[in-house]
């Protein structure tokens, strides 16, 4: 059974969801424990109030003790309440009756008015046990009072019998005229300063609401930062993405990709620039561009970074097997958007295919040029070439053997065959070779070929070296072709080195589908000026050369859908590479070792 694989980032999602999870259920938490505390300081100092207006009101109905026993009337109740007033935090201090009427209180001069009246009385539903409610109180400067109000039954606790009766005896026999407060329902209110009750509540208020605006910011605070965490989480998988996209289109681009930093320090090496300029990607990243990149580039680099660009600039590019390579490089500056230098991007395409396809149609359109003149004046030249040479056949004839004469006449005639072998050699180059392909063995062509050559050299101490290669896989050409253009370069050879040297020839196979020979010499070399036009008909270095030799050579071997190249160096020597296509139908006789 096999199971999806999760993405990298899972883990660390889930942590982050489980991270805002224990934030949210920490500022639940913090709240509900607010919101529990939330007026618990102001009950208390409710509580405080209500049970300070109950201990006031049993003081007073202790009192009243002592008044009674002294024949206590309203007078003595009203100065009691004064008396009782001065308390700290006491507003007003009444005792009413049923109708409310004020039988007593605190301020003299609201004995005989209204507290509350009858319907509001019984609104209050007073009984015998404590009861409170907020109000407000209006003093006499008019300001207005948060009060809370303790009310209750009034019950004034009477002396001992007998001394109650000598009371009202008292009483009766001094004849006052002020009403008993014994037989009647009152009420007592007490009325305290709730001003520290407003402001602790006002202050548990401004508590909560910074407690709920703190745990408001820090849910804002997880909500954003989870926020922020996904949206950079997002943002480095994109990143990761366009990273991995961009990796693959540099690693298999088709041109050559380098790029230098500002500092001047190569940062990036596709593959294709690798391969083109024979570098090592795990060693060239940081190091110089000029120590790694070839010094025909540092010119154009170094412009760059003033803004400067480069397109398409060709560049050969020699390498150390001897092949060249035909470059197209281009160059610009990287900035940001605030014009700030980065690093420079290189980009390096490989014209050789192309370059060496121009070089075709070009070296094509000399041949089919000089062919069509060829073709014009070959009649006209061989016409009087044959004129002369009888003319010089018949005056050597005449002319006695070893004579001035018949030294002129030998010299006329070998000059008229030259000059017609210069035409069929012409003709021979511009014309489509005739080639008689058959399943030839290489071997045998070679060691037909220095056969001919071989009398010339001995007598030059010119050693000729050639190892069979019993392996060889058989190909597919004209022989009397290949043997022609195998002469040509054994005489060059043997021109070049003069006296005293050697000749290698060696075969092998090249890849999977191509057989090589190869002709080293040990002569002067050839100047590297003059390697691109020794195909070039009519250039030659020999005083007696036509320079149709190595045009005729490069013409037999393209025929055979081959190619041929140069390496030389002077006073070192000089190798021809001649490649030859193998046939399919005869690639399975051929050993995949060679």
């Amino acid at each position: 059974m096999k199971f999806a694989r999760l993405p990298k980032d899972t883990p660390a999602l889930w942590l982050s969801w489980l991270s805002l999870g224990v934030i949210l259920l920490l500022l639940g938490l913090l709240a509900v424990l607010a919101l529990r505390d939330l007026g618990r300081g102001s009950d208390v100092e409710q509580q405080t109030l209500r049970e300070k207006g109950s201990v006031l009101i049993r003081a007073l109905e202790s009192g009243t003790r002592a008044g009674m026993g002294m024949r206590m009337h309203h007078a003595q109740l009203q100065t009691l309440l004064e008396e009782m007033a001065w308390q700290p935090g006491v507003l007003y201090f009444a005792v009413i009756n049923e109708q409310g009427t004020i039988i007593a209180h605190s301020d003299p001069d609201r004995s005989g008015k209204t507290l509350y009246d009858a319907q509001e009385i019984r609104g209050l539903n007073v009984d015998d046990e404590a009861s409170w409610r907020r109000t407000v109180f209006t003093d006499a400067s008019g300001e207005a009072i948060p009060a809370l109000e303790i009310y209750r039954h009034f019950k004034p606790q009477l002396p001992a019998m007998g001394m109650g009766h000598r009371g009202h005896g008292a009483m009766a026999r001094q004849g006052r005229s002020e009403p008993a407060l014994l037989g009647q329902a009152l009420e007592i209110f007490v009325a305290l300063d709730a001003r520290a009750l407003d402001a602790a509540q006002e202050k548990e208020r401004r508590n909560a609401l910074g407690v709920f605006l703190a745990l408001g910011a820090v849910l804002l605070a997880a909500v954003l930062a989870m926020f922020w965490v996904r949206r950079y989480q997002r943002s480095q998988a994109l990143l990761q993405d366009a990273r991995t996209v961009s990796a693959e289109i540099i690693n298999n681009l088709p041109v050559g990709l380098i790029f230098t930093d500002k500092g001047n320090t190569i940062s990036v090496v596709n593959p294709t620039a690798a391969q083109l300029l024979k570098l090592n990607r795990d060693t060239v990243i940081g190091q110089p561009a000029e120590q790694c990149l070839p010094a025909s580039w540092l010119g154009p680099m170094v412009n760059c970074r003033t803004g400067g660009t480069v397109l398409d600039d060709p560049q050969r590019l020699a390498r150390e097997e001897g092949e060249a390579l035909f470059l197209s490089v281009s160059m610009a500056s990287i900035v940001n958007q605030q014009r700030q230098f980065l690093g420079t991007v290189i980009i390096v395409s490989d014209k050789t295919e192309l370059y060496q396809l121009h070089e075709t149609i070009r070296r094509k359109e000399k041949l089919a040029a000089l062919g069509q003149l060829a073709a014009g004046v070959a009649h006209e030249i061989r016409n009087p070439l044959s004129s002369i040479k009888g003319l010089a056949k018949y005056f050597a004839e005449r002319a006695p053997m070893e004579g001035e004469n018949w030294q002129l006449a030998q010299v006329m005639a070998k000059e008229a065959d030259r000059l017609n072998r210069v035409v069929s050699e012409l003709l021979e180059l511009v014309r489509p070779t005739r080639l008689a392909l058959q399943e030839i063995d290489l071997n045998q062509v070679v060691e037909h070929s220095l056969q001919l050559v071989r009398q010339d050299a001995l007598t030059r101490e010119i050693s000729l070296q050639f190892t069979v290669n019993p392996a060889l896989c058989r190909v597919s050409a004209d022989p009397d072709r290949l043997t022609q253009v195998l002469l040509n370069l054994y005489l060059n050879a043997i021109h070049a080195i003069g006296q005293q040297g050697s000749i290698v020839v060696a075969i092998a196979r090249h890849g999977d589908s191509m057989l090589r020979i190869t002709v080293r010499d040990s002569g002067h070399g050839i100047p590297s000026g003059q390697l691109a036009e020794i195909f070039t008909p009519y250039f030659t270095t020999r005083a007696d050369g036509t320079g149709l030799g190595l045009a005729v050579v490069q013409n037999i071997i393209e025929q055979h859908g081959g190619k041929i190249s140069v390496e030389s160096e002077p006073d070192r020597g000089t190798c021809f590479t001649l490649e030859l296509p193998l046939q399919p139908s005869l690639k399975d006789n051929c050993d995949d070792d060679l």
